[in-house]
């Protein structure tokens, strides 16, 4: 029974036992991120994510996806703010912006991208989520989403 005891705790998830002020803390700075779809035909990514100490955040993501067998990448930026609840982080978008997209590598026409950036900025303004910290460290965080595993490092 002890030895049981001493593997769930040698298992439990770095979230176990800190307080709000330690998630916080470890949770603020910048992150290197890689994003992995949990659901079929998700659209896998890269990116950047910083939650600051004030509350706000900013990120750029850039993902792939095949779609009538063309690969489309696109980077997209983002602001907004952050706020945890225990190992719930709701992040709300205030502002999103298209930087690029391509089309099978090639830049698209400057009309398309135009459509595209305000598509974008109509689709991602205002997005609200809710991601459960499954795990952080100084060094390393895991996110959980409903459709989204993203693990971050710095």
């Amino acid at each position: 029974m002890v030895a049981l005891a001493v593997a769930q705790v040698g298992y439990a998830p770095a979230t176990l036992g800190q307080t709000q002020s330690d998630l916080t803390g470890q949770l603020t700075g910048d992150w290197t991120c890689a994003m992995t779809p949990k659901v079929e035909g998700g659209a896998a990514g890269s990116g950047a994510l910083g939650f600051k100490p004030d509350g706000t955040l900013e990120g750029r993501i850039q993902f792939s996806f095949e779609q009538d067998g063309d690969v489309i990448a696109l980077t997209v930026g983002f602001a907004g703010s952050w706020t945890l609840n225990g190992t719930q982080l709701q992040e709300d978008v205030a502002d999103s912006f298209l930087e690029s997209a391509t089309v099978n590598d090639a830049s698209l026409p400057d009309d398309l991208l135009n459509d595209l950036r305000d598509a974008t900025t109509e689709e991602l303004g205002g997005l609200a989520g809710v991601a459960e910290v499954a795990y952080v460290s100084p060094h390393a965080l895991v996110l959980d989403e409903n459709e989204m595993a993203i693990s971050c490092w710095r």
